[in-house]
């Protein structure tokens, strides 16, 4: 097994140093704050039984939206991009002190997070 796995020639220890689980009920969003110190994340949305499925991420408010438009753009009330996520995506943690997430269908959110 790796002792770490290197992302745009960043090297990140495996395991993470925390693993959050959110659970959305549909079209109902969660936040959380980053625990301290938390570097690079990678979000996992799954179904209730495992599945992949798509979730949206907003960064930057506790407010995620699912666009009704088609197109992923913030709001005034959900400031920040809701950046469509449906595979295992590493991210790195942008100056904010957490994240919001939302599905359109009951879900968990994987939150895996390293530390400096």
């Amino acid at each position: 097994m790796p002792r770490s796995i290197s992302i745009n020639s960043r090297e990140i220890p495996v395991p993470p140093s925390t693993v959050i689980t959110i659970k959305l009920a549909a079209v109902t969003g969660q936040a959380i704050d980053w625990p301290t110190d938390t570097d690079i994340v990678r979000i996992t949305p799954v179904t209730t039984a495992g599945a992949p499925i798509a979730a949206y991420v907003n960064f930057f408010s506790t407010a995620a939206a699912i666009p009704t438009s088609g197109t992923s753009a913030g709001t005034t009330s959900a400031p920040g991009v809701n950046i469509p996520v449906a595979v295992p995506t590493f991210f790195s943690v942008p100056s904010s002190t957490g994240l919001s997430v939302i599905a359109n269908s009951a879900s968990y959110v994987h939150v895996e997070c390293w530390t400096r």
